[in-house]
């Protein structure tokens, strides 16, 4: 007699990786892969999970990590899509430094090569040089960030990684999936996102990490990676930290989300004491999420994201880190608006005349994503 208790899905650590092409690797995470080639951090990951029971599967590791006689098995690995380093010079002749990594455990069927869900991960490292960091420097700092050497890392990236796979419940089919499927820039706000200091392309995929991580960490729902511009036809291509390469398929999701970029833009003003500035940041962008099939339409509105910022007189601003910040903290309020309607969040975020649609369309939108719990 079935006692209707489930075991839990059998996963295998494949390695850690890196998306895209060596070419990929070497524009989007140039510290990151440096650090990979100094440091054994597919070991440092291996030797962190090898021994411990998570509740969400269990884990499964050889000699190979690549092998398995499970026919339903499943496999993961943590693959770096990109990093963002910022560097400012402050009034005192020292230098902030903020080090980004963002990263996804991407879980794949082990026999067809084909993603079932991705769960970001993200690790941020701030710190002051007394001088301007040099590239070497800025790999040092990096290797530390991921491994975890520096004393004043409170988290690293194989801490952050670990974290969530203590959480995460893994299944071999989803009922239902959500992807971000198309980003676009507005043509009158294209020239301020200039101001991130990437390609149009790794905008891109930033800020479908960022709504990824958002929607995953705070509603718990199972969705697909961004692929475009990674992919060809439905494959996304990689490399594991020993140089093979792989590629996994990703399906198409039963819903969709669409991001537009509207614009980017710093208001400054002097305060009154003639040595600080007050500034802020906005960023507008609009979500639009739908049923690609049927081509039917959820939700769809514009939102404003707001940051500020207290800098001596002489200080440069670190515009780039700032926007990504307030971007992630927009798309951080949105997803915990879903989860729980926030009065304030709306007032703050969205035109007056759009409360009303905003609350609507939100009400609709809830009973879809709660299909991909």
């Amino acid at each position: 007699m079935s006692t209707g208790v489930q075991s839990p899905q059998k996963v295998i650590f494949a390695g850690l990786s890196f998306t895209g092409n060596y070419a990929d690797n070497q524009a989007n995470c140039p510290l990151s892969f440096a650090a990979a080639q100094a440091a054994d951090l597919d070991g440092m990951l291996r030797k962190r999970i090898e021994n411990r029971t998570f509740k969400g599967f269990e884990l499964l590791i050889d000699s190979q990590g690549m092998q398995s006689t499970d026919a339903d098995a499943c496999a993961f690995t943590l693959a770096i899509d990109f990093e963002t380093t910022t560097v400012s010079a402050l009034p005192d002749n020292r230098f902030k430094v903020i080090l980004t990594v963002y990263a996804s455990l991407l879980f794949f069927d082990f026999h067809e090569k084909k993603v079932i869900n991705t769960v970001p991960v993200n690790c941020e490292y701030v710190t002051l040089e007394e001088k301007r960091p040099t590239k070497k420097r800025l790999e040092a700092l990096m290797r530390g960030l991921l491994t975890g050497e520096l004393p004043e890392i409170e988290l690293s990236f194989i801490d952050a990684a670990v974290k969530k796979l203590e959480n995460v419940n893994v299944r071999s089919s989803y009922g239902m999936r959500l992807k971000v499927r198309n980003i676009d820039f507005d043509d009158r706000g294209r020239e301020s996102f200039k101001v991130l200091k990437a390609k149009p392309q790794q905008i891109c995929s930033l800020y479908a990490q960022l709504l990824t991580r958002s929607l995953v960490d705070r509603l718990g729902i199972a969705m697909l990676p961004y692929t475009k511009g990674q992919a060809i036809g439905a494959k996304m291509s990689g490399r594991f930290i020993d140089g093979r390469a792989f590629q996994l398929e990703i399906p198409q999701g039963d819903y969709a989300v669409d991001i537009r970029l509207y614009g980017l833009k710093t208001l400054s003003e002097e305060n009154d004491d003639g040595k600080t500035i007050h500034q802020a940041f906005f960023v507008f962008m609009g979500l639009t999420f739908l049923q690609p099939d049927l081509n039917k339409v959820y939700f769809s509105q514009v939102m404003r994201g707001t940051g500020t910022a207290l800098l001596l007189k002489g200080q440069k601003p670190g515009l780039r880190a700032s926007y990504l910040e307030t971007s992630a903290g927009l798309m951080d309020g949105f997803a915990k608006c879903i989860a729980d309607t926030d009065g304030d969040w709306i007032d703050d975020c969205i035109p007056p005349q759009k409360h009303d649609s905003f609350r609507s369309e939100l009400n609709a939108l809830r009973p879809i994503l709660e299909k991909m719990e």
